[in-house]
């Protein structure tokens, strides 16, 4: 076969041709960045942002170019995420986002002009956040399966505040009112501090939001601490069960943030990334920082993270459709 004269003259040649884009692909990703990148953030200053702030020192010194971060916030990620796709696919300009900007807002949204896995790469996710289940002390819940308990005998009686239609906090509660087959009044919110606000003050009775956010009004005795809704118990809250270990939940449910690139930006690059931002995060005040809010590092391949994305995708995707969630 290999005397063949087309097959003597294709397998240098196709094996030649495999090596140059090797070679241009290493000398691409050797030479990035030669200018700054921006990090546009999908939300507005003062959240999320914080971490990625804490590293863009880092990754100037490592690079010798600045990373810059863009504020954009607006429309539940989705304005952050079209300037993203709508950017040349090089590397030069990155998204970071949440789990509801990538794997909720594609259920709940009609004629979402994005597509999260068919429109961006993913490049890196560092830390994972748990969220916890709270309820006002005027009840008496010491746990979540007190709660259940309560719902049961007292049909109509519970409200439970979330931070909006479509939220993760609203798929959370969907998902315990058809798991334990009770009727709650699940209440959407316009934001979260306000939902945190409605239970503080008793006008609401239960709510779930993430650790970082619940974890002072839980230490100043406002609301007690139900379950947490990862896998195992959260380090900053060691004597809160998870709600896989009580039997009041069926799947680990944590808030997550994403590095995500243009589709089309080449493997190397996208390599390149996920390399720097792992490096970076791992310096002291990085991780000083994930540990004052209660997250964990938690890192991810570009291909790992694809895979754990579609996993998300499908599990909130069944949660939404079921409860027939639709936003315009």
């Amino acid at each position: 076969m290999l005397n063949h004269p087309i097959a003597g003259f294709c397998l240098p040649a196709v094996t030649a041709l495999s090596m140059m884009f090797c070679f241009n692909a290493t000398a691409v990703a050797q030479s990035f960045p030669a200018k700054p990148v921006k990090i546009i953030v999908s939300s507005a200053p003062g959240g999320i942002d914080t971490i990625v702030r804490l590293i863009t020192p880092t990754l100037q010194e490592r690079t010798g170019q600045s990373f810059v971060v863009d504020n954009k916030a607006g429309a539940n990620g989705i304005i952050g995420v079209q300037a993203v796709t709508s950017a040349p696919p090089d590397g030069y300009t990155i998204l970071f986002t949440t789990i509801s900007t990538l794997t909720i807002n594609p259920f709940v949204y009609k004629d979402l002009p994005y597509d999260p896995l068919r429109d961006l790469e993913p490049v890196a996710r560092h830390a994972s956040l748990p969220m916890v289940w709270v309820a006002h002390p005027g009840k008496s819940f010491k746990s979540l399966r007190d709660v259940v308990d309560y719902a049961k005998g007292n049909r109509d009686k519970l409200t439970f505040a979330n931070s909006g239609s479509g939220s993760f906090s609203h798929l959370l509660e969907e998902a315990f009112k058809k798991k334990h087959a009770v009727d709650v009044l699940l209440v959407p919110l316009k934001t979260t501090p306000q939902a945190i606000i409605e239970t503080v003050s008793g006008r609401m009775e239960v709510c779930v939001d993430n650790i970082s956010n619940l974890a002072p009004h839980i230490s100043s005795g406002k609301l007690v601490a139900l379950a947490v809704t990862s896998r195992e118990r959260a380090a900053s809250m060691p004597n809160v069960p998870s709600w896989l270990e009580d039997g009041t939940g069926d799947f680990e449910a944590e808030a997550w943030y994403a590095f995500m690139a243009p589709k089309g930006t080449p493997p190397a690059i996208v390599q390149k990334l996920n390399a720097e931002f792992t490096a970076a995060i791992q310096e002291a005040k990085a991780q000083q920082y994930l540990q004052s809010v209660g997250a964990r590092f938690d890192p991810l391949s570009p291909a790992k993270l694809r895979e754990f994305m579609q996993g998300e995708l499908d599990k909130y995707g069944a949660i939404a459709r079921s409860a027939k969630i639709t936003m315009q």
